[in-house]
């Protein structure tokens, strides 16, 4: 089982560490374009750090999010699952799970990045800001750079896949064909007058809550609908929809 989780943009920066070693990462094999990523991006911020600022959709108020960028390189680093924050990431509570459910968080879960490709918990990453949808200058899009390296990474894995990625962050390596009948593709849903509507305010923190359910329970499901059933008797309302070129709907009701 894997469960991919989207970023949050909401980090919080370590005072102190060891600084970046690409080396140490895991999915090695993502390092060539993590490289290219890393070197536009921090060329970007030194020396056209206005252009800069639009490039990475920040306001005139955010030059502190442009300048972590500056120093990429030097700067300290903190696993990533203790960088990240923001609603899914309090949800999931990481960082007070009993021992058996963070082994298996630092095994099954991966969080997605339009800088990183994909990282594990345990990854030293530093604080940095890069969403899905900037286009860098002197690179193709992003989403050119890493489809097929994430995407052939994420299949790796012969379990079950639970994507509980954004959109544009779904868009960026989206499932490949191949792995679309073992991937579940969660949604998260509300009944507002017989109408099944997509929710936004509680999206993230019921995929937070859904993956800690999965996490702190020792089932590992083999199927997309020995999951459904699963969270079914975690207290989950969840239900398989219809399946996609990238995977299979599973759809939560909250």
């Amino acid at each position: 089982m894997l469960l991919v989780l989207p970023p949050s943009e909401g980090k919080t920066a370590p005072q102190d560490g060891d600084s970046l070693n690409l080396a140490s990462l895991s999915f090695p094999e993502l390092n060539a374009v993590r490289s290219q990523v890393l070197l536009a991006l921090v060329d970007l911020c030194s020396q056209d750090p206005d252009r800069a600022l639009g490039t990475l959709k920040l306001s005139d108020s955010q030059t502190d999010e442009r300048d972590r960028n500056l120093l990429l390189k030097s700067s300290p680093c903190v696993p990533a699952g203790e960088l990240y924050s923001g609603v899914l990431y309090d949800a999931l509570g990481l960082h007070d799970m009993p021992p058996g459910a963070q082994a298996r968080a630092n095994e099954q879960v991966v969080t997605a990045s339009a800088l990183w490709g994909l990282v594990r918990p345990t990854d030293l990453i530093p604080a940095y800001r890069l969403s899905a949808g900037v286009r860098l200058p002197g690179l193709p899009p992003l989403q050119q750079l890493w489809r097929e390296p994430v995407a052939t990474a994420l299949v790796g894995d012969s379990g079950i896949i639970i994507d509980l990625r954004s959109t544009p962050y779904r868009n960026l390596a989206p499932i490949p064909t191949a792995a679309a009948d073992r991937t579940a593709l969660v949604r998260v849903w509300q009944d507002q007058g017989g109408k099944r509507v997509a929710v936004s305010h509680f999206n993230k923190s019921t995929k937070g809550l859904l993956a800690r359910a999965l996490l702190r329970s020792r089932k590992q499901p083999q199927t997309l609908r020995q999951l459904a059933s699963h969270l079914q008797r975690l207290g989950f309302q969840a239900a398989i929809g219809e399946q996609t070129p990238t995977g299979t709907g599973l759809d939560i009701q909250i």
